[in-house]
């Protein structure tokens, strides 16, 4: 595959059809249009897998306090947590990928996080900061509320590269073939970047209503969605 951002030509998809992007939030016709898709299987199931995880970070809350002077404090359940998050942002990933650029089946099974990570392009996940209540203090780690900061130097164009992955996917790569690095990456702050991170992209693509805040369902009828989420958008 070529080291290039964008190695794949672009669909006959437009982006306004799989994106909803951050410059929508108060056009209703695109809450209503996106609302349908909020509505269809596969992002239901998205939503669910994202929300169970979710469960299992708070869970932890009730023997690791989420706070800076525990953010380095590791454990097998952060570490699991850490995996399955990246688990998800790669099939939610693949799912978008697909839609914009024309890829085989092959050739989606190869994608990388540099691909993964070309997305910011159009869903603009760099530029989301987040916030938890659940947070007992601030984190020093600055993923912990912005979980894609490492790509504000990407210029949109040029390969990504190795430095503006985000810490917390190389933790990731650091524990999920060995115990080896459980120490040093299957961390508190690291659990809850990457839980965030899947937060980001789900929130990004599909919008408000999906996981916190109001929603405009395919009928066009406004509806307050239940804060689902230990996270919302600031």
């Amino acid at each position: 595959m070529a080291s290039t951002a964008f190695p794949h030509s672009r669909s006959t998809n437009s982006v306004d059809e799989v994106i909803y992007g951050p410059i929508y939030v108060n056009d209703s016709a695109r809450q209503q249009f996106f609302g349908t898709i909020r509505q269809s299987k596969p992002v239901k199931i998205f939503k669910s897998q994202y929300l169970h995880l979710e469960r299992q970070l708070i869970e932890s809350f009730n023997y690791v306090a989420p706070c800076q002077k525990n953010a380095s404090t590791y454990s097998i359940n952060f570490a699991q947590i850490i995996k399955q998050s990246a688990s998800l942002f790669e099939l939610i990933s693949k799912h978008i990928y697909s839609q914009l650029y024309v890829c085989s089946a092959d050739e989606v099974k190869g994608l990388k996080i540099k691909n993964f990570l070309s997305l910011d392009k159009e869903a603009g996940y760099s530029n989301l900061e987040v916030r938890s209540l659940q947070y007992y203090d601030g984190f020093a780690n600055q993923e912990v509320n912005t979980p894609f900061i490492q790509l504000r130097g990407w210029n949109k164009a040029s390969s990504i590269e190795d430095h503006e992955i985000p810490k917390w996917w190389t933790a990731n790569n650091k524990l999920k073939h060995s115990n080896d690095g459980l120490e040093a990456y299957g961390t508190l702050e690291n659990s809850l970047s990457s839980v965030a991170g899947v937060f980001v992209a789900l929130h990004c693509i599909y919008g408000h209503g999906l996981l916190f805040g109001f929603d405009i369902d395919p009928q066009g009828f406004i509806n307050e969605s239940p804060k689902t989420s230990i996270f919302s958008v600031i």
